[in-house]
C-alpha cells in the first residue's frame, strides 16, 4: 500500500494534469478511469478549500434554453459547478436560496 506521501504526490500529478488537460473534471475522469469523488475529495486535499473558489469576477451563471414541453411540475435545470458537483433543482427554486447553495459547496 502506497504512503500518505505517495498517494499525495500521485494525487497531485493527476490534478495537474486534469488542469493542462482543457476536460472537465467530469470528462478527465471518465478518460482516465476515475472516481469522480475520489478526485475531488483529493482535489480538495491537495490543493485546499481555496483552490475550488474562483475569483469572484469569474463567477457567472450562463444564460439557459427550456427546451421540451413538461408539466411544471417535471421542469428543472442542472448546475455543473467547477468542482463537479451537479446540481439539479426545479425551475422555482429561488435565486437566492441557489446562490448560497452554490457558494456552500465551492
Amino acid at each position: 500500500m502506497p504512503s500518505k506521501s505517495e498517494r499525495y504526490a500521485y494525487w497531485q500529478s493527476i490534478i495537474k494534469e486534469q488542469q493542462q488537460s482543457g476536460l472537465s473534471i467530469s470528462a478527465f475522469c471518465r478518460k482516465k478511469e476515475l472516481k469522480e469523488t475520489q478526485f475531488s475529495y483529493y482535489f480538495y486535499k491537495v490543493l485546499g478549500k481555496k483552490a475550488l473558489k474562483r475569483d469572484q469576477s469569474q463567477q457567472t451563471f450562463m444564460p439557459i434554453t427550456i427546451k421540451g414541453k413538461q408539466s411544471t411540475a417535471e421542469q428543472h435545470y442542472q448546475v455543473h459547478l467547477p468542482t463537479g458537483i451537479k446540481i439539479t433543482v426545479p425551475l422555482n427554486f429561488e435565486e437566492a436560496q441557489l446562490k448560497r447553495l452554490i457558494r456552500s459547496l465551492m
